[in-house]
């Protein structure tokens, strides 16, 4: 007996110690029949589901103490009486399936500043009536598979500059009218816009990097599309029985199949950058008539249905040549420009092309390596048919083609690529010459190359004898240098330049070198006179420099009353220097002296004198 009340007295302490939570969530139903589910340990609460009538639904911001921000998976789905859900800037989820099937629904108005980073999938697939959604002003960063899809009597998509996710049927069989694709877009699921029959114009960014298939399919009243991206998907246009105009960019490297099947193209233009078109591109396109091909490694075999009307436009020589022969079909040869390149006398490589027929505009792209990056290193006008690149290096190989913009027809203008050119600039040696020179103070001396050179370089064995300045003459084989006369004596300095295993030897003398101007030596200051009453004038002297042209004065008074310094420069011809004040100016004046010359243009100064102060007395 007693060990069974040790028991129970311990399980007892126990429970003391340790007592057991209740539950910490707890569902609560509105006056509006949102059933809500709190969690009062964390302070918020989600909405789990709906069993109202009314046909007007405000989610509440806060409940019994508790921030609402999350629309659980199928919260109101198949709701058969909700018309209007109005959702509040607490809300940072909303689950998959939320609203799904809500065939009443006709309006979502979304908080201004509401920040719900991803719409979950299918949240209003299938709401049939819905024709209005006031989105948040920052959207959404993901717009998830099948979010709006089925709602066809939706036309306003709006995709912000900052959502990236466009997912799989996000937007299929609605009635979305303006599409506009944002720059901040990098991913666009199958079949997203599928039968979207009022899109009538679309533009995809280079910004997507990836694209699914069937995108646009069965888009029937959509008339015109330029695509930026790398990829042009499987059956990206197929069944847009109205399209006629696509513009594809210079950056698209695949079209896959079916891409513009049951279109009604007329004529289109495959960008050189292009490298594989897949099969049944063009099939069904009944009014096909003119495919311009600008590369030149292109098989365009099986791309098309058989149209006994259509014409080839390609490069001679080509992939889309040799399938114009294979099957009988019409070919028309494009003007690309032949492209040939040389290494004239100075090293530079000069090129040059055949001018192309209704060229606009010629662009000039290089690159170390065939395969490469080629960078465009100038932009000519299309009356030239030469250019000649002067920031090559010698013993370096390098790889050119030309871009031309031009007219294809009276409708259409796109680039052409010519031929690539490979050339290699020889590492030939540069000779140097010049002769030995004697320099009074300065001297001007010339190097003389046996071509023209940019690079040249010198060492001088004694630094302290003479100094080297570049002059402005330097005409690719004649080069100007200047000699400076540091002090008497003689030294050697040694010309060389990049492309050189030869070097020049100059040797120079220097009779007289720079002329150092000595310090001057300052006198005492003296008092000259008294004026009147108030005015005294003091007077200092100091003996001539050598070779000076003058001097330089730092003049500095002390004002008793404000109890500070100022100071004056200025320059003199003479030996001497007066100072005249009155006795409410100046308590002490002090002066340091030191001379100049002119060298050219510059002046040259010596040092400073010594610091003399005097007392002001009357």
């Amino acid at each position: 007996m007693n060990i069974l009340k040790r028991i129970l007295f311990c399980l007892f302490l126990m429970l003391c110690i340790n007592p057991m939570k209740a539950d910490a969530k707890d569902v609560h139903t509105t006056n509006d029949g949102i059933e809500i589910e709190c969690d009062y340990y964390e302070k918020i609460a989600t909405v789990v589901g709906y069993e109202g009538e009314p046909n007007i639904v405000s989610i509440p911001a806060e409940y019994d103490g508790c921030t609402v921000d999350r629309i659980d998976d199928k919260a109101f789905a198949y709701s058969s009486t909700i018309q209007v859900v109005n959702i509040p800037n607490t809300i940072k989820y909303i689950g998959q399936e939320a609203f799904e099937y809500s065939k009443k629904l006709k309006e979502v108005n979304f908080a201004e500043d509401c920040d719900i980073e991803v719409l979950s999938g299918y949240a209003f697939n299938g709401c049939e009536s819905l024709s209005k959604v006031v989105y948040p002003t920052k959207g959404f960063v993901i717009i998830s598979d099948g979010a709006f899809s089925g709602c066809s009597m939706l036309k306003d998509c709006y995709i912000s500059d900052r959502t990236e996710e466009i997912g799989n049927y996000a937007f299929e069989n609605t009635g979305v009218t303006n599409l506009k694709i944002t720059n901040s877009v990098k991913l666009i699921g199958s079949s997203a816009f599928r039968e979207c029959q009022n899109i009538t114009s679309v533009s995809i960014p280079a910004s997507v990097l990836y694209i699914g298939n069937n995108v646009f399919m069965d888009c029937v009243n959509l008339v015109d599309a330029t695509i930026k991206c790398n990829l042009i998907s499987s059956g990206l246009f197929s069944g847009c029985i109205n399209l006629k105009c696509i513009d594809l960019g210079d950056d698209i490297e695949e079209i896959e199949s079916n891409a513009f099947s049951k279109t009604a193209i007329s004529k289109i233009v495959i960008p050189y950058s292009v490298k594989k078109v897949g099969y049944g591109v063009f099939y069904y396109c009944e009014q096909l008539t003119d495919v311009y091909v600008l590369g030149k490694n292109i098989k365009v075999d099986e791309i098309f249905s058989s149209n006994s009307n259509i014409t080839l436009h390609g490069i001679v020589g080509s992939g889309t040549d040799g399938c114009a022969k294979k099957y009988g079909i019409s070919f028309v040869p494009i003007d690309s420009g032949e492209l040939t390149a040389t290494v004239n006398d100075a090293k530079k490589v000069v090129l040059s092309w055949s001018g192309v027929e209704g060229a606009q505009k010629y662009t000039i792209y290089r690159s170390n390596k065939e395969s490469g990056y080629y960078e465009a290193i100038d932009e000519l006008s299309s009356d030239k048919d030469s250019y000649i690149d002067k920031t090559v290096e010698r013993g370096k190989t390098y790889y050119y083609f030309v871009e031309t913009q031009k007219k294809l027809d009276e409708t259409l203008i796109a680039t052409v690529q010519s031929n690539i050119v490979k050339i290699k600039i020889e590492e030939v040696a540069i000779k140097l010459s010049a002769e030995s020179i004697k320099v009074n103070r300065t001297a001007k001396l010339y190097l003389w190359a046996s071509e023209d050179v940019e690079n040249v370089q010198y060492e001088i064995d004694n630094p302290k004898i003479v100094s080297v300045k570049w002059g402005k003459e330097w005409n690719g084989n004649k080069i100007a240098v200047y000699l400076f006369g540091e002090k008497k004596g003689s030294t050697k300095i040694t010309f060389s330049n990049d492309y050189n295993s030869d070097k020049v030897e100059v040797y120079v003398t220097v009779s007289q070198g720079k002329i150092k101007l000595s310090k001057v030596n300052i006198g005492k200051w003296k008092k000259v006179s008294k004026k009147n009453a108030s005015v005294v004038e003091y007077k200092i002297k100091w003996a001539s420099v050598k070779n000076a042209s003058g001097y330089e004065v730092i003049e500095s008074c002390y004002d008793g009353a404000l109890r500070r310094w100022s100071s004056t420069k200025q320059t003199t011809k003479k030996t001497s220097w007066s100072y005249m004040t009155s006795r409410l100016d100046t308590s002490k004046v002090k002066i340091k002296v030191r001379a100049y010359r002119y060298e050219g243009n510059k002046k040259v100064y010596g040092g400073w004198s010594k610091i003399e102060t005097t007392k002001i007395k009357f």
